[in-house]
């Protein structure tokens, strides 16, 4: 499958897939649960990697109060060796906002019972959205699953209804393998279509479905979203995601260096609303550092003065000095303020000076009060 077709539902499916995966994981793990066990319990394996010095390896492990308590090699025979090894990991659990805001825009098929419930809720988004599902803007969705409906679906299925008949849809299979698509998008395509290596192309009941390769001839033809439309997708996940809850540690990875000088202040307004008020930190790499201002980008440029006169007060528009540097005013209540600013040890080579220097900087930051 092509690396744009997994980017582009990441975070759409997170939803589904991560609460599977994580309910996995769990019960992969479940005799280390502390609600299941009572006191100290041993675990034996084949293998333990422990990325100690001193001991690299084990077999046995014992958990206490949610601790190793002790590692060592396996020399009891009332122990009992379970078959795998144990080795530790990082989960690198992260999101992508504008995939997500994606999702969003898209229609949910997630849970959809049978073709009739795919086609009701794909009126549904008609019905709120009639200016979709043209050739310059197609309507999106995922999560449609074959085994569910007991076939493949095909383009046929979605034009039995006459309110999507002639629409462009392209709608991704469950597990972001398969895209259906509508006959709109069908004639878009070559009469005879060949078969692609390391794809499918089903054929039986009907065309309609594409996976894996074959999907790369889909994302050829596909409009993909303008900046307008991005900017609208990541709007609309920071508003979801700022609906229920705040977060304790945000961390701005060069997200404000993809953003025109116009777009900044909201930027600053959405960090300030989801920052958690009570110890919350949001933590920036300034990145490109000391690029000026005026230069088109991305990545657009950044000081250290760009974040205090944002940030002091979130949603306002900062403004400059005859000479081009920007005012940075008093902090208002619901302003952030600088706790730290710090010279990275090191960085990538974008961020270096010609001499080898780090040019970026690290900042942290919480509400006035916090």
């Amino acid at each position: 499958m092509s690396n744009s077709a997994v980017v582009r539902w990441t975070v759409g499916l997170s939803a589904a897939v991560a609460g599977v995966f994580a309910f996995a994981v769990v019960r992969l793990q479940q005799p280390l649960s502390e609600a299941d066990v009572d006191g100290p319990q041993t675990y034996c394996y084949r293998g333990v990697r422990t990325h100690d010095d001193e001991q690299p390896t084990a077999q046995c492990f014992t958990v206490e109060d949610g601790k190793f308590s002790r590692v060592f090699a396996w020399d009891d025979a009332s122990l009992t060796t379970t078959p795998g090894f144990v080795i530790p990991g990082l989960w690198d659990g992260h999101g992508h906002l504008l995939q997500y805001g994606e999702f969003l825009h898209s229609v949910d098929l997630f849970g959809a019972a049978s073709f009739d419930d795919v086609r009701g809720r794909l009126r549904n988004y008609v019905d709120a959205n009639p200016d979709a599902g043209t050739s310059e803007e197609w309507i999106r969705g995922v999560g449609w699953d074959q085994n569910v409906y007991g076939r493949m679906p095909t383009a046929a299925d979605i034009e039995e209804d006459e309110l999507l008949r002639g629409k462009f849809f392209m709608l991704d299979r469950i597990d972001v393998h398969c895209s259906w698509v509508s006959q709109a998008v069908l004639d878009l395509l070559p009469a005879d279509i060949p078969d692609v290596p390391g794809g499918d192309i089903i054929r039986e009941p009907g065309m309609g479905v594409f996976c894996d390769n074959a999907m790369d001839m889909l994302y050829a033809i596909f409009p993909a979203p303008g900046l307008e439309k991005k900017r609208a997708f990541v709007s609309t996940a920071m508003a979801k995601l700022n609906e229920e809850t705040t977060f304790d540690l945000i961390f701005d990875y060069t997200f404000l260096c993809a953003l025109p000088l116009s777009a900044r202040p909201k930027w600053a307004a959405r960090m300030a609303a989801l920052l958690n008020p009570n110890g919350g930190r949001l933590v920036c790499l300034e990145f490109p550092s000391g690029k000026p201002l005026s230069q088109v980008g991305p990545p657009w440029g950044l000081t250290n003065d760009t974040y205090l006169a944002l940030l002091a007060r979130p949603g306002e528009e900062p403004t400059t000095a005859p000479d081009g540097s920007i005012n940075v005013p008093d902090i208002r209540p619901g302003g952030l303020r600088r706790l730290e600013l710090v010279k990275p040890a090191r960085t990538h080579k974008a961020g270096e000076n010609e001499d080898g220097t780090v040019r970026d900087w690290l900042h942290v930051w919480s509400l006035v009060g916090a």
